[in-house]
């Protein structure tokens, strides 16, 4: 067996290991180093994917008003475009715009006189309160859990870590 990059009393210590201390020992930092940049690579995929429905469900719809759409546009496709691109750069501030805007997405009040509609692209919503007259709110479990990722996220870009580097 050769090993290379070790001292003369690791090379001895690992000679009598069992293989899977070898690996252990290693191949640590590059799983996790791996594993951060699949992190950062799902979310990013899935907030492309959110970006990709809400411009579909966007061109789909017939807004009221210019205004309704302009806004539409703004928080279903540009806002989780942005996010996609900083998630996967790692830019703090795009992440901390896109984390934002999903805790505002997180409880919708339910109504006819707003000027948002709600058509968010991917949701799992569950109701609160009386919509026997069109009042009530949506707790939308899917926003929550992307905020909750995102935080994660970003609280491993802003901490020092040697295995993450930003670009």
């Amino acid at each position: 067996m050769r090993i290379t990059n070790a001292s003369t009393k690791d090379a001895k210590s690992l000679a009598c290991a069992p293989s899977s201390l070898i690996l252990a020992k290693h191949f640590v930092p590059i799983s996790k180093a791996l594993g951060d940049k699949v992190k950062f690579k799902v979310a990013s995929s899935i907030l492309a994917l959110y970006t990709l429905i809400g411009l579909g469900v966007t061109i789909y719809s017939d807004f009221e008003s210019d205004l309704s759409a302009l806004v539409s546009i703004l928080l279903y496709v540009l806002i989780p475009a942005y996010g996609t691109y900083g998630t996967w750069a790692k830019s703090r501030i795009a992440m901390l715009i896109t984390l934002v805007f999903f805790i505002s997405q997180s409880v919708r009040s339910v109504g006819t006189d707003g000027l948002i509609p709600h058509i968010a692209p991917i949701t799992i919503s569950f109701p609160v309160g009386d919509f026997s007259n069109g009042q009530g709110y949506l707790i939308d479990l899917y926003a929550i859990s992307m905020a909750v990722f995102l935080a994660w996220l970003l609280k491993l870009v802003i901490t020092p870590n040697k295995h993450i580097k930003r670009t």
